[in-house]
């Protein structure tokens, strides 16, 4: 079963900005975490504690991916949502409506 939604057209620029932040924050941690993997696959460290490391920033790199991933869907969705409901707006049917 579907949760209820409430849409508040004028918020859906506000989301859509705020998903576009969170994307670069995203993106930017991604590239941190991949620089750092980079940096410690490179160093001359040896033994399990590197080896626990590496595991663990694999862990955190994908995660990152995958996160970076959806929020990208989620920010296209939001984009797509704010041309929708411009489109139903200016439908002649709707302007009807409204005008009765």
């Amino acid at each position: 079963m579907a949760d209820k939604v409430t849409i508040y057209g004028d918020k859906v620029g506000e989301a859509r900005t705020i998903a576009k932040e969170i994307d670069t924050a995203l993106k930017n941690s991604y590239d941190d975490a991949k620089s750092l993997k980079s940096y410690v696959n490179g160093v001359t460290w040896k033994g399990k504690s590197k080896e626990a490391f590496v595991a663990y920033l694999d862990i955190i790199v994908q995660y990152h991916k995958d996160v970076k991933s959806a929020m990208k869907e989620q920010t296209k969705a939001l984009e797509n949502l704010e041309k929708y409901i411009e489109a139903y707006d200016s439908e002649s049917k709707v302007r009807e409506v409204k005008n009765l």
